[in-house]
């Protein structure tokens, strides 16, 4: 487990290549949400989990059932990142800020 997030009874993580899983806390209901990114600082608000997109290059978001992937915003292009109910704080490596 490289990273992971504890919600509503189910627990979401990424392993050692970067993949997305999904687990009930009891252990049971094992499920691969995604193969298609390199999920890392995942972050979990309103029934999606956000993540640096590297393919990409930008801040993006997928549901907590795998079902579906949108680009939040290009703005944010590191893994320094925070999102909130209203706003998203990151750093800009451009302006070191």
């Amino acid at each position: 487990v490289q990273d992971f997030i504890v919600e509503g009874g189910t627990i979401y993580y990424t392993d050692n290549v970067g993949f997305l899983y999904s687990i009930k806390v009891d252990g049971t209901d094992l499920k691969i949400l995604s193969k298609d990114y390199n999920f890392k600082k995942i972050q979990l608000l309103k029934k999606w989990i956000y993540f640096y997109n590297d393919k990409d290059k930008c801040l993006s978001k997928i549901k907590i059932d795998g079902s579906k992937v949108k680009t939040v915003t290009t703005f944010v292009t590191n893994e320094t990142y925070n999102v909130t109910n209203k706003n998203i704080y990151y750093f800009n490596e451009t302006n070191k800020q």
